[in-house]
């Protein structure tokens, strides 16, 4: 009887250790689940990233030619530049202008 209620006991044991190691592995599949699904965000993101950049660096080489960050910092420079003498000569223009009209009003 003595043999038969340890034999008993070592069957529970085992059966316990058994459920034990399933439930851990259910939750171990799960956590590979999980991030198994992060890793494809990961992925589409990435791709939206990449997309993103190639358009980018298309965009800076049809506005002017270049993609680079110096490149693009110096097209903005002579943009400002440019901006810059326009706003002057439009001035002078303006100046001008009034400067004839001024004459004009005095006689």
């Amino acid at each position: 009887m003595k043999t038969t209620l340890n034999i008993h006991q070592r069957e529970a044991k085992l059966l316990r250790r058994v459920a034990e190691q399933e439930q851990e592995n259910r939750e171990q599949l799960s956590l590979i689940y999980k991030l198994d699904n992060r890793i494809a965000e990961l992925e589409a993101e990435n791709k939206d990233l990449s997309r993103l950049e190639r358009l980018w660096e298309t965009s800076m080489m049809y506005a002017i030619g270049e993609d680079g960050v110096g490149s693009v910092t110096q097209a903005i420079y002579d943009l400002k530049s440019d901006r810059d003498l326009m706003a002057n000569q439009l001035q002078k223009w303006a100046d001008k202008i009034r400067g004839s009209t001024d004459e004009q009003t005095d006689s």
